[in-house]
């Protein structure tokens, strides 16, 4: 998937809320740099939470390539436990520019 691509599924997930296309793009430049395909995006408390589904040894990778985002609002991580103990939901909360 390309970044337009992305944008333009983002346009679609997000079409209820009010969010100008700079912030789409926006969103969709942050998400694209991340190397990870989304799992699902919504609306949240402080703006938009981007949710990942990584094994263990990319957890790491990932917060790195998350914390260079000026939007970025939190992370919060969820192991899978016993179910799936190599695999964490991670959580992003990303403010709206725009």
């Amino acid at each position: 998937m390309d970044k337009k691509q992305l944008a333009t599924a983002l346009t679609k997930r997000l079409a209820s809320r009010k969010i100008s296309d700079a912030a789409v793009g926006e969103l969709a430049d942050d998400i694209f740099a991340t190397g990870h395909a989304p799992i699902d995006i919504d609306v949240c408390q402080n703006g938009v939470c981007v949710d990942y589904f990584v094994d263990r040894t990319q957890v790491g990778e990932l917060v790195d390539k998350l914390e260079v985002s000026r939007n970025l609002r939190g992370i919060r991580l969820f192991p899978k436990g016993i179910i799936d103990p190599d695999r964490f939901l991670v959580q992003v909360e990303r403010g709206l520019a725009g």
